[in-house]
């Protein structure tokens, strides 16, 4: 707390000052000053919390002080001091609230005790304070968090047509602590989005809700009633306004863009799409498809950051115009074959054919999901490329997308990341067998082991193991079982005392003249000679 000390007589001030341990006390004096005008400029530059002055000071006196003082900070405690002739004189003031008064001369106990009984009430009023605050967080929290389950549950109705929204207003009043009004209602979606690569979920909703308070900051206050839902980068916003076009909320749409890019992010493209207006609150489930639609047409309306479904247009065209029969079987057989390049071109084909009618967002979006079903129907067939594809995580991530040319883009380089992890793991399971071939050999090759066996134990006919092993491996399947006997054969030779016989047979010969020309013509030298070197 801080502390202003004012009295005329310096040798008092400075008793004051030096009669107490403030920062035991966690107590700061901020000024010391001698007459009455003084101190109260003193009180509105530093924003004392307790004023000790005496009652009689030049220009203004105490009383008069302590008036002005409580017109303007009701917060500031004040003590006065007084000599014996004032006594009477001072009990005029405690009619303005002031906590104690200290007769001269002061004591330190008598201001301490003054100090600390100003103290408690203090932190009795701060806490309090705290504490009302705590509660009317607790309850704006918990009645935003009331009127997000309604607009949680009109997106449900929205996007469920066997769920009916159908409500009265005052029902809805009473049920969602909301202010509804006569008027009109009107659905927003603001969408963010990050230029040429997809956010972290993390850093949307983080970013969804840094948006949401710049959102109501703006509109708010110009709306009878206000309701927002952030997620995943989007803030879905219900306005109820006393016009149908409600021009006063348009008009803030740029300042919002404007703070997204100063606040947010420079790399952060901000779209919004506007359902239409409408005087039914039952309507808020069309305004809402209507603003979803909106944000679609992103797609195709790159430089636009507003999107109000009133002004879209529409072609008279369907899916199968652009993915026809001819299509789908060309895409199915090229993953037959799998013939990425022979995708990549029909993708490109539908590119070219969608880009005169891509201000037509359901139709460039039910195109793209007719694609991502063709390649998951031949994949299931075929068992390539998309083989885990799952439509619902494609549907998210064209949510993320911004432009026409971005979506074709990432599509195609989708189906050339899926084919060449597709032709990397067929490449390693067909070296499957090969790796079990290995290991049975490094394990019995000391024994009676022949093409016949090993091509019996991976499952291969002997003929074409052998074509197989050799293109893996690069040796027949001879040399490589004497190549690995022969690289054992040395082991024992140089480590061990063994004889060359005995050492013979744990590799896999019983026959030792074999054995010894065998490794002679490996090494280059016999195995006797190869100990006396190496061993």
């Amino acid at each position: 707390m801080k502390i202003l000390i004012a009295d005329d007589e310096m040798k008092i001030c400075q008793l004051i000052s030096h009669l107490i341990d403030w920062d035991a006390m966690g107590l700061e004096v901020v000024d010391i000053v001698n007459d009455g005008k003084a101190a109260y400029e003193s009180i509105c530059k530093n924003h004392p919390d307790i004023v000790i002055t005496d009652i009689r000071m030049p220009n203004f006196d105490g009383l008069e002080l302590i008036r002005l003082c409580k017109e303007k900070f009701p917060n500031v405690y004040f003590i006065i001091i007084s000599g014996y002739g004032e006594f009477s004189y001072a009990k005029n003031a405690i009619k303005y609230g002031v906590e104690d008064y200290l007769l001269k001369p002061i004591k330190k106990k008598e201001l301490e005790g003054a100090l600390n009984k100003i103290k408690e009430k203090y932190d009795i009023n701060y806490t309090g304070e705290q504490e009302k605050e705590r509660l009317r967080s607790i309850a704006n929290t918990s009645k935003d968090k009331i009127q997000q389950s309604f607009l949680t549950n009109m997106i449900r109705c929205a996007n469920d047509s066997n769920l009916v929204f159908d409500f009265h207003m005052e029902e809805i009043n009473n049920q969602y602590q909301c202010r509804f009004q006569q008027g009109f209602f009107t659905v927003v979606n603001f969408q963010l989005y990050q230029k040429k690569e997809a956010m972290h979920r993390d850093s949307l909703d983080f970013l969804a809700c840094k948006l949401q308070e710049i959102i109501k900051e703006e509109l708010k206050e110009l709306c009878t009633e206000f309701i927002s839902l952030a997620s995943e980068g989007t803030v879905i916003c219900l306005m109820n306004t006393e016009d149908d076009h409600f021009l006063k909320v348009k008009k803030q749409f740029h300042k919002i863009k404007i703070n997204v890019s100063n606040e947010i992010f420079s790399n952060i493209v901000l779209i919004m799409g506007v359902g239409n207006s409408y005087p039914d609150l039952n309507s808020i489930v069309r305004s809402y498809q209507e603003a979803e639609i909106s944000l679609l047409n992103r797609i195709g309306y790159s430089n636009d950051y507003v999107i109000e479904y009133s002004k879209l247009k529409s072609f008279d065209k369907n899916i199968s115009d652009f993915i026809d029969i001819k299509m789908r079987n060309d895409i199915i057989a090229a993953q037959e074959r799998m013939d990425v390049t022979a995708i990549l071109h029909c993708i490109d084909l539908l590119r070219q054919q969608l880009t005169e009618y891509k201000t037509d967002s359901l139709l460039v979006y039910n195109c793209f999901l007719e694609l991502i079903e063709v390649l998951q129907f031949g994949s299931k067939n075929y068992g390539v490329l998309f083989q885990k594809l799952d439509l619902e995580e494609y549907k998210r991530k064209y949510k993320s997308i911004l432009t026409f040319d971005e979506l074709f883009d990432w599509v195609s380089s989708e189906i050339i990341v899926k084919y060449r992890k597709f032709t990397d793991q067929k490449k390693v399971a067909e070296k499957k067998p090969i790796r079990v071939a290995k290991q049975y050999i490094y394990d019995n090759y000391n024994k009676n082991l022949t093409l016949e066996s090993v091509s019996e134990f991976t499952g291969f006919n002997p003929t074409y193991f052998s074509v197989f092993f050799k293109k893996e491996t690069g040796k027949n399947f001879s040399e490589y079982l004497t190549e690995l006997r022969i690289k054992n054969a040395k082991s024992y030779i140089v480590s061990t005392d063994m004889d060359i016989a005995d050492i013979a047979a744990e590799v896999g010969y019983n026959d030792l003249k074999y054995f010894s020309k065998l490794f002679k013509k490996v090494t280059g030298i016999n195995p006797t000679e190869y100990r006396k070197l190496y061993g």
